[in-house]
């Protein structure tokens, strides 16, 4: 038995506990939470993660701390002008894109900030689907394959998951390079997960129709190469379907990309990510 491990559980359960304590005596003495959304998935789900040549504006990262005030503003409102009614959001992030290099599950101070966000996104009228981690992130996620159940408990008692429209276990998460060990790593990331969130679980992958990881989720979030056709968008859609899962376009482009975030929808898709 590793004790250290098994301390960091009872410590993860204690919090969320005491976090949930502190609600329920908040509620009894007349103070109430800011009026969020429902925390189910919409039909459709209306998201757009990317803006910008090749993807140089990442919406998935506005909970970072490097991204200023500002700036979050900014891409919220952008997402909203657009329709958008679905917030998907990276929680561990080392190197993906601007403002990348955050840690939600190992900096108290990172975390914080992430749930003030989220918060806001809700106000907003946003659906917030968090995303455990990032690719390009590989020191971390070994870490986070060595200490699954500290790592997400942390992410949970920090109160990130709470109210979510679905958890996505990671971005790209059969890429080599980004996740060795995933094998064996990611039924251990689920398995903590399930610990903590009892709604729908999201897996992702790279381009193509090989779905290594479906098992793992309630959720498949489809990814082509950009440019792909109709015919191609239609048929991941289906190929999604016909393994039993919820199926999402999320994403198919670099960019903003409403025609072929229509396709997936047509195709019976619940949600998109470059609407």
């Amino acid at each position: 038995m590793n004790w250290k491990d098994e301390w960091a559980k009872i410590e993860t359960r204690w919090k969320a506990w005491w976090r949930g304590f502190k609600g329920q005596a908040g509620q009894a003495a007349g103070k109430t939470r800011p009026a969020v959304a429902t925390g189910r998935l919409p039909n459709p789900s209306l998201a757009s993660c990317w803006d910008g040549a090749s993807a140089i504006r990442r919406m998935m990262n506005i909970l970072s701390p490097k991204m200023a005030e500002a700036t979050f503003e900014e891409r919220v409102a952008w997402m909203a002008a657009r329709g958008c009614n679905t917030a998907h959001v990276l929680l561990i992030n080392k190197g993906d894109g601007e403002t990348s290099g955050y840690n939600c599950a190992t900096d108290e101070s990172t975390a914080k900030i992430a749930r003030a966000r989220m918060a806001t996104l809700r106000q907003r009228g946003f659906c917030v689907v968090p995303w455990i981690i990032a690719d390009d992130s590989a020191a971390w996620a070994e870490d986070l394959f060595s200490h699954a159940g500290e790592r997400v408990g942390a992410l949970a008692a920090a109160g990130l998951f709470d109210g979510a429209g679905a958890v996505v276990m990671g971005l790209e998460m059969d890429e080599p390079g980004s996740f060795p060990g995933g094998d064996k790593g990611w039924p251990k990331v689920r398995s903590a997960i399930r610990e903590h969130w009892t709604g729908p679980i999201g897996v992702h992958h790279c381009s193509g129709n090989s779905f290594p990881y479906a098992s793992l989720g309630d959720i498949v979030f489809g990814q082509l190469d950009e440019g792909a056709s109709e015919k191609a968008i239609k048929a991941q859609i289906a190929a999604i379907r016909a393994k039993g899962k919820t199926a999402f376009g999320f994403e198919y482009s670099r960019t903003a990309d409403r025609k072929r975030a229509q396709w997936a929808l047509d195709a019976g898709a619940v949600g998109v990510g470059n609407y």
